[in-house]
């Protein structure tokens, strides 16, 4: 992957938080913070994983760089710590695959027994942990919501006003609160805080949007999305 950068350890590969942030697609401030209450949970030094860059108006920002192990964790969607659990096993097996090299027939059988009795180990681990990365996989995805703007950009508007303008007509009150219908229908769900009512598009939603959206609204998307779309339209189904 082009910007994985060498540490001081010549082998020893980082990802910083700022292309994550580019490859999810999410502010890089939101996933600061992700990496922030990672670490904090996994009682790793935060400070050992900063790092200085340069803005574009030359002000110094901090951002984050991690191992293949630690962006394995943070990318999972599962269970930070059971997540951990099996990676850091996976890891252990790679290393004693590439490190331990049978010189006799013996050595080979017993090699073999022993990676078969480790196979059969962590299948019995993971089998344990299923139904508990199910549950929390599940209450994840349960909880995913996005907010209007961020809903915009995914669908494509060019200007995030058309989707509002859109979404006033029916789904959206004039204070940006959820409409009793869009939530009746588990398109929208609403945070109430100190500064008002806030809408949140839950993932039926956003499909339903996207697919509406893309129908009805097309010449308000970005030339961009607009030729992604006609493209996917002209390729023929295999």
């Amino acid at each position: 992957m082009k910007a994985l950068t060498p540490t001081t350890q010549p082998t020893q590969l980082t990802m910083s938080s700022r292309e994550i942030a580019t490859l999810t697609n999410k502010r890089h401030d939101n996933v600061k913070q992700d990496i922030s209450h990672m670490l904090t949970k996994l009682k790793r030094d935060i400070l050992r994983f900063q790092d200085i860059y340069f803005d574009n108006n030359n002000r110094k920002q901090i951002e984050y760089r991690l191992d293949r192990l630690n962006t394995d964790i943070l990318l999972s969607g599962y269970s930070i710590e059971l997540r951990e659990i099996i990676i850091k096993r996976w890891y252990e097996l790679e290393e004693t695959n590439r490190i331990k090299v049978p010189q006799t027939l013996p050595e080979a059988l017993r090699l073999a027994a022993e990676k078969e009795e480790e196979r059969l180990r962590l299948e019995t681990v993971i089998l344990e942990a299923k139904p508990k990365l199910e549950t929390y996989d599940a209450i994840m995805n349960l909880n995913k919501t996005y907010n209007l703007q961020d809903t915009a950009k995914i669908i494509g508007f060019s200007k995030q006003r058309d989707f509002f303008t859109a979404l006033k007509s029916k789904y959206l009150l004039m204070n940006n609160a959820p409409s009793q219908l869009s939530i009746k229908q588990g398109l929208m769900t609403e945070i109430v805080h100190r500064f008002g009512r806030q809408a949140r598009i839950t993932a039926k939603g956003l499909e339903f949007f996207t697919k509406r959206s893309h129908t009805v609204l097309r010449h308000k998307m970005t030339k961009e999305k607009q030729q992604e779309l006609i493209s996917n339209e002209l390729t023929p189904l295999l």
